[in-house]
């Protein structure tokens, strides 16, 4: 099952304002979240 991961109109324009490297770990734990749904973790 995949979800869909969302954000929050507030977190965006704070988002933008984060260092590229930030950014980017954000986005690729959103993603890994989207995958692998709540069983990441091993829960």
């Amino acid at each position: 099952m995949v979800w869909t991961v969302t954000t929050h109109d507030d977190f965006d324009p704070e988002f933008d304002l984060l260092p590229d490297e930030v950014r980017d770990e954000l986005l690729a734990a959103m993603l890994a979240l989207g995958e692998r749904g709540r069983h990441w973790g091993g829960h």
